[in-house]
């Protein structure tokens, strides 16, 4: 456990977890910027908030993910933005687990497509296995990014 926190190899991986987590929010809010009815609709199916509230936050969303994304790719305020990353990844978690407990015929919508499963169906274990296990993992590549350094 002492090599993995080596003094000369720590910033690397520090940099590393911080591109990839900017990468993948940055690819996510584009995805999204490019069709916002489809971000508010993939928001709105997982049937939590109100829906004038789930449009607003669904057309809101793919921009706080621009920039968070940008400002942990350029390492500005990183700390800061990656606890508002870290934030964000948990109630994208929560949210999937919620929808995945009720059943809902949805995949995540990270990526566009406005949420619904194109045959209408619950597919639980698709859901679970790859949505949630990466929010998951950028939650921890988040955590590791938060732990002190030496």
């Amino acid at each position: 456990m002492k090599k993995f926190f080596n003094p000369t190899v720590q910033p690397w991986l520090t940099l590393l977890a911080r591109l990839i987590l900017g990468g993948v929010l940055l690819a996510a809010g584009w995805i999204k910027a490019m069709k916002p009815s489809e971000a508010a609709a993939s928001v709105r199916v997982y049937e939590v908030l109100p829906v004038n509230i789930a449009n607003t936050f669904g057309y809101t969303l793919p921009w706080v993910e621009i920039g968070i994304a940008l400002l942990l790719i350029v390492g500005i305020w990183s700390r800061w933005t990656s606890v508002a990353a870290g934030t964000l990844m948990l109630l994208f978690v929560i949210a999937i687990a919620q929808a995945w407990a009720r059943k809902l015929p949805i995949n995540c919508g990270c990526f566009g497509n406005g949420g619904i499963t194109t045959d209408g169906k619950v597919h639980p274990w698709t859901v679970c296995n790859r949505d949630y296990s990466r929010h998951r993992s950028n939650f921890a590549l988040n955590f590791y990014y938060l732990l002190p350094r030496r």
